[in-house]
């Protein structure tokens, strides 16, 4: 019984392991987002007994990012040893270049083109 078992793990694992390969952005998915759902699938792996670092996480992350935060990542790749980056920290890095580019709204809640006190 444990023989099959430990047969469903691996294939588990496998099959994780290929998602986590396969990982890309959806459209118009964010950084938190994305950072949910590669942390969860290496949680997974985690427990499953496949030791997926941190680094291989982070540079999955990097070489996946959409082009709005492609220069963000060759930044981080650039400045910082992603061998000590941690996962946590490389997501905030992307959230806070994400929020920085973000347009600036110019129309209110109800789709109206918002004006300054001088219009």
């Amino acid at each position: 019984m444990r023989i099959g078992d430990e047969r469903v793990r691996e294939a588990t694992a496998q099959q994780l392991r290929r998602d986590f390969g396969n990982i890309t952005f959806k459209e118009r998915e964010s950084v938190n987002e994305f950072g949910i759902r590669i942390t969860n699938l290496a949680n997974n792996l985690h427990s499953l007994g496949d030791n997926i670092t941190d680094v291989e996480i982070v540079k999955k992350l990097l070489q996946v990012v959409p082009d709005r935060l492609n220069q963000a990542a060759v930044s981080l790749e650039m400045f910082l040893d992603l061998n000590n980056v941690t996962v946590e920290e490389a997501i905030g890095r992307l959230r806070a270049f994400e929020e920085r580019t973000k347009p600036k709204q110019v129309t209110d809640a109800m789709g109206c083109l918002m004006l300054c006190e001088e219009d």
